[in-house]
């Protein structure tokens, strides 16, 4: 038998899906397919950039209060030459009385209405005034010029009051006596201290001064407050 006719045998299995199967696109052309109509790819988002702590703090102080209107300026007029002068004289004055009151260079100012002796510098505090006059301080030193000549009685009361502000001591109590028992009847130290405690060597070291309070001498005796 030749092969011919070997090759001429009935037909194979007739197979319904085989025609189906070759029509079906196959797995790679259909992916090609897709990928073709498929829309393209859109752009990524940008991301959203950190903010520093001055524009955070700046947010939420904007949530918290809101949106805010600048403060309008208000122009102020210049002070007029006439007032700049006025105010300069009288800080000028008072800076100058201040300085006399430190230094010691404002002059004592007496008042005496015949019972009671007071004498203190300008623009003392009258509540320093009247606790001195009440014998409120407290005595840190006194001197006792009992039975002293005129000239010693000066000599040891200019040492006295010098050493004293030397020493910081702020309150003194100086013993005049009342001149009873002097020689010329008089009271020549009672009325000499006063005149002393007001000259110039020894007015800059005195803030005040008046006559003691009766519990420690009364007339016979003076308080001397001492500058600092």
């Amino acid at each position: 038998m030749s092969k011919q006719e070997k090759s001429s045998g009935p037909p194979p299995f007739n197979n319904p899906f085989a025609k189906l199967k070759a029509s079906l696109p196959k797995p790679a052309a259909k992916e090609n397919e897709r990928r073709a109509q498929a829309p393209p790819p859109s752009a990524p988002r940008p991301s959203k950039r950190a903010l520093s702590i001055e524009e955070l703090e700046r947010q939420q102080f904007l949530e918290a209060v809101g949106e805010v209107e600048p403060v309008r300026h208000v122009p102020v007029p210049a002070p007029r030459p006439a007032d700049i002068a006025a105010r300069h004289g009288e800080e000028s004055e008072s800076l100058a009385q201040l300085a006399e009151l430190v230094t010691g260079g404002a002059a004592l100012e007496r008042i005496d209405d015949g019972e009671h002796l007071l004498s203190h510098v300008k623009g003392l505090d009258p509540r320093v005034v009247r606790k001195l006059k009440q014998g409120e301080f407290a005595i840190d030193r006194e001197l006792d010029l009992h039975g002293m000549k005129r000239a010693e009685a000066q000599s040891a009361l200019q040492a006295f009051v010098t050493q004293s502000r030397r020493a910081q001591s702020r309150c003194l109590r100086v013993i005049t006596g009342r001149g009873l028992h002097s020689a010329e009847g008089e009271a020549v130290l009672k009325d000499a201290v006063p005149t002393w405690l007001e000259s110039a060597s020894l007015a800059k070291h005195v803030l005040a001064f008046s006559v003691a309070a009766p519990k420690h001498g009364g007339p016979g005796a003076l308080y001397v407050l001492l500058r600092k």
